[in-house]
């Protein structure tokens, strides 16, 4: 068999009947199963991922905006010098060391007008760490800062 034989079967295996022996012409059903198969697992993976990310900003966007509340209830604790409102937005379960030292901030510190807005947010599971930027008296600074969900609520805790 020379080499034009093949090309000449290629193009034109009517001609060779003894070539065309077991080759069928016909699509696969196994090739076009397959491809179906796989065509719904693209779509559906990409259709999941679609949900998944926007399942994501959805939940993202509303810890911003319950976040910000409660940084908002603790600025107003902190401009009046309310201890108690103060502590009220602390997380109970935070180490005894770490709650102590944040009191003591609170009592020694001068109570003046403070604007605190959130820059960036990550969320891990139930623990948001918060990046603000707080202005007070044409000065400002960036902190970071750790909330906790207890009970629904966003509470300041220790980091780590």
């Amino acid at each position: 068999m020379s080499q034009h034989d093949l090309l000449r079967w290629t193009f034109g295996d009517e001609e060779r009947p003894e070539l065309r022996a077991g080759r069928s012409r016909r699509p696969s059903v196994w090739r076009g199963f397959l491809l179906a198969v796989g065509f719904v697992v693209a779509f559906g993976s990409a259709g999941m991922g679609g949900y998944v990310l926007g399942r994501y900003q959805q939940v993202h966007e509303m810890a911003q905006v319950d976040l910000q509340s409660v940084i908002d209830l603790e600025g107003w604790a902190w401009q009046q010098g309310d201890r108690n409102l103060w502590q009220s937005v602390l997380d109970p379960a935070a180490p005894a060391e770490w709650r102590s030292e944040i009191q003591q901030q609170f009592n020694t510190a001068v109570h003046a007008a403070r604007q605190v807005s959130i820059e960036g947010l990550s969320l891990r599971g139930e623990v948001a760490r918060v990046d603000v930027k707080v202005v007070e008296g044409g000065n400002s600074h960036r902190e970071v800062r750790y909330y906790r969900l207890v009970a629904g609520q966003w509470h300041r805790t220790a980091p780590g």
